[in-house]
């Protein structure tokens, strides 16, 4: 089994929304991910989710997973990020990473990684 890793996330505002493009790297390919919504910065945590599923999709299709939550938690004097996610028929998935160097969008997209074990089908 190969572990897909997080390479780039790109975010950017479109005239009405709000476009997230996360790349991810598995067997020396490139697979990006996108998803679109409301263009305020409050749902960019939830589209960095998103658009790594959707990247996750790109990889193997067979998988289907939904995002449920994704969120920060403070623990102790660390910061982490949680992601719950759903696999239809077979319930949820909780996954988490530290917040390193501030830059919280790359915990969301890891902790995403986290929850299905960021292991996929060869």
């Amino acid at each position: 089994m190969a572990r897909a890793l997080l390479a780039t996330i790109d975010h950017r505002v479109e005239p009405d929304s709000l476009r997230v493009e996360v790349t991810l790297g598995w067997r020396d390919v490139a697979y990006v991910g996108s998803a679109l919504g409301e263009p305020d910065q409050r749902h960019l945590p939830r589209l960095v989710g998103e658009a790594t599923l959707d990247a996750v999709r790109r990889i193997d299709g067979s998988r289907l997973f939904e995002l449920e939550a994704v969120g920060w938690s403070e623990l102790g004097d660390l910061r982490v990020a949680v992601a719950q996610v759903r696999e239809p028929g077979k319930g949820d998935l909780v996954g988490s990473a530290l917040v390193r160097s501030g830059d919280g969008l790359a915990a969301v997209a890891k902790a995403v990684l986290d929850a299905i074990n960021r292991r996929i089908t060869d």
